[in-house]
């Protein structure tokens, strides 16, 4: 009888204006918040400065994030990422 592969769920939020959060943008999105920059995110998460500063709505100017929405974004993305982890699992 043949295994079958196990699959994985990944969840990404896509907003209308293009900007998406999945689950390596909520952590480097949640770094920079720690971090209050994008150079100490990117050292935190072993990426270069480059790599992490890819242009996003999400982020502004000194790679510091755009005021309350982006949290609320991570959050909601964490909610809805958990809620589905919980749906599969079933």
């Amino acid at each position: 009888m043949a295994q079958c592969a196990m699959a994985r769920l990944r969840v990404s939020i896509v907003f209308e204006s293009g900007a998406r959060i999945g689950p390596g943008k909520a952590r480097l999105l949640e770094s920079i918040r720690k971090t209050d920059s994008i150079s100490g995110a990117a050292r935190e998460m072993g990426m270069s400065y480059r790599r992490a500063w890819v242009p996003s709505p999400l982020i502004g100017c000194r790679g510091r994030l755009r005021g309350n929405p982006p949290h609320s974004w991570i959050a909601k993305y964490r909610q809805v990422s958990a809620e589905f982890r919980h749906h599969y699992r079933r």
